[in-house]
């Protein structure tokens, strides 16, 4: 029950302003809702004057703001040396608006950010507090009853790490679950930023020298863009190479009937064998050891999907064709910069590369086989495979192949999770980010559906279990003819190549700018500040000159 009465007329004021801001979100809301529902879904509420004559809201005994000076308050919040720091303030919840005023009064050019999952609490602070400015505020984003793999796809487009949060935990108890829900996946995020800079300092070099050896062949050969939608409403079976795929294997033939095989290039070799080619195989690590699962491997008659920092071995072998999704690493995009590429998701495994390829080929339907993700039955792949057979390779007296397992087993943070039969699953933290991956997308691209062909990989939120039995009993599929569809993959006309030689030039010459620049202490292009980053073992002028000097030489070794 309030204390003091709701203003009707600042509510139909902020509305008004509201409606012409968002007039889409707007048109959702009033659909359905009036003030006096507004008023019946916040019956909890009780609003009270503080001493400052600002009214401020009591929530099952708790104040949402300082019942004395709720605007000081707030001001604090906005004014910390971090807040000043990010290009963007987000509020998880907001109270009664004190917050996301003092923020757009203090912080002009900054975005805001508004999560408010529950409607009614979105719009109750509009009977008593005047939004007249902040409607007006320019970067303003209003997340009002939005779904949470919605609010971090908006979170992720603002770069998550030059986000600042602000939260008041009597404001958000009304959906505390939700909230929890969020943090854990801003955390989520926060920690894939961390790993991917991890392995930027740890790979970029590598990454840099393949793409540097991959020049001529990224001249040579055209993107992905030819296969946009091209199998739209059909399904799609990604083939990993995780212990369950031996269950699926011998129905793979069969599969084949329904479904377009992509496959990973862990589970290449073990596919063929049972004689069975896929449409794609997916490979995009630029690390050696990688190509080993294609040794003695015929890949000639499957097409390969890859990125320009593969390793260089990849194209010592025959395949039926080869196509280039966007670099996916540093110096890539500057060089495809004006090329027109499709990228692909990168996730962290080729799985999430290969998943995001059938929905960019336009699949309904993706089914997953020997996509694990953990250990069932504490086995790390499937039987047969290249893993076990270098650690076959490997083993001795004193590291044989049981102790290779385990070491693998336990080298990445163990975990306990659940199967799709509730059955207990190890798994670790980094296949835990890369399910969360899964789960994101799933949740971001509802329109494609996807599911496991085993109740032993571990359950991700978004993909349903699907048995082998069912799947066969689908209709089978028209084939397509990939290769002919796409067989002008050869640029005929140069351009790709005469834009890859110019984007060439120009790198030189920002480079060599760039040693001018650091001897001035002048600031250098962020570009080549990142492309550096991998080469830096101190943030110093001497470094980052010993650093662009390395660059050069590996630049100067491609051969046009």
């Amino acid at each position: 029950m309030n204390c003091i009465s709701n203003n009707n007329e600042l509510f139909t004021k902020n509305k008004i302003l509201f409606s012409k801001r968002f007039p889409s979100l707007a048109n959702l809301i009033w659909k359905n809702l009036t003030p006096e529902k507004i008023f019946s879904y916040c019956d909890k509420l009780e609003v009270q004057l503080g001493k400052t004559n600002l009214p401020t809201v009591k929530e099952n005994g708790k104040f949402w703001h300082s019942f004395y000076s709720p605007e000081k308050e707030s001001s604090s919040l906005v004014l910390t040396s971090e807040c000043k720091e990010k290009s963007t303030i987000v509020f998880l919840g907001y109270g009664l608006g004190y917050g996301v005023l003092e923020a757009s009064k203090n912080h002009p050019d900054k975005t805001i950010i508004i999560v408010e999952p529950d409607i009614s609490y979105a719009l109750f602070p509009f009977f008593y507090t005047d939004f007249s400015k902040l409607f007006q505020h320019e970067k303003l984003i209003l997340l009002f009853g939005a779904e949470l793999q919605q609010v971090i796809a908006i979170l992720e487009n603002q770069e998550i790490g030059n986000c600042h949060f602000i939260k008041n935990q009597n404001q958000i108890e009304h959906c505390k679950e939700y909230f929890n829900n969020l943090e854990q996946l801003i955390k989520r995020n926060k920690q894939k930023k961390q790993i991917n800079d991890n392995t930027y300092k740890k790979f970029g070099k590598l990454w840099i020298k393949n793409t540097c050896k991959n020049f001529n062949q990224n001249c040579n050969y055209t993107g992905i863009n030819i296969f946009k939608d091209i199998a739209k409403g059909k399904n799609a079976c990604i083939i990993a190479a995780g212990p369950t795929l031996s269950e699926i294997l011998p129905q793979l033939k069969e599969i084949q009937k329904k479904c377009i095989l992509i496959c990973v290039d862990t589970a290449l070799k073990t596919v063929l064998k049972f004689g069975i080619i896929p449409e794609f195989t997916v490979m995009v690590d630029p690390q050696y050891w990688n190509t080993r699962h294609l040794d003695f491997a015929d890949t000639s008659n499957t097409i390969l999907i890859t990125e320009n920092a593969v390793y260089p071995r990849v194209f010592q072998y025959t395949w039926k064709d080869i196509y280039f999704c966007s670099a996916l690493y540093p110096l890539g995009k500057l060089l495809e910069n004006k090329i027109s590429r499709d990228s692909l998701g990168a996730g962290g495994s080729v799985a999430t590369t290969a998943w995001d390829f059938a929905r960019f080929l336009g699949c309904t339907n993706i089914f997953m086989a020997g996509l694990d993700l953990g250990y069932p039955k504490n086995q790390t792949h499937i039987k047969g495979s290249t893993f076990e057979h270098l650690a076959n390779i490997k083993s001795n007296y004193l590291l044989n192949t049981e102790t290779q397992s385990v070491n693998s087993l336990f080298s990445a943070n163990p975990i306990l999770k659940k199967d799709y039969e509730e059955n207990p699953i190890q798994t670790d933290s980094r296949m835990t980010l890369y399910a969360w991956w899964f789960e994101s997308k799933c949740a971001e691209f509802l329109e494609t559906k996807t599911y496991s062909l085993s109740k032993k990989s571990l359950a991700i939120p978004g993909i349903q279990y699907f048995s082998i039995e069912e799947l066969l009993k689908l209709n089978d599929q028209e084939k397509i003819d990939f290769f002919n569809f796409g067989k002008n993959t050869k640029n005929k006309d140069n351009f790709e190549k005469q834009s890859y030689i110019k984007n060439l030039q120009i790198l030189k010459k920002q480079i060599n700018e760039s040693y001018l620049k650091i001897q001035k202490d002048e600031e250098i292009l962020p570009e080549i500040e990142n492309l550096i980053f991998p080469f830096l073992s101190e943030n110093n002028t001497n470094e980052k000159i010993n650093a662009l000097k390395k660059l050069s030489k590996i630049l100067e070794k491609i051969e046009i």
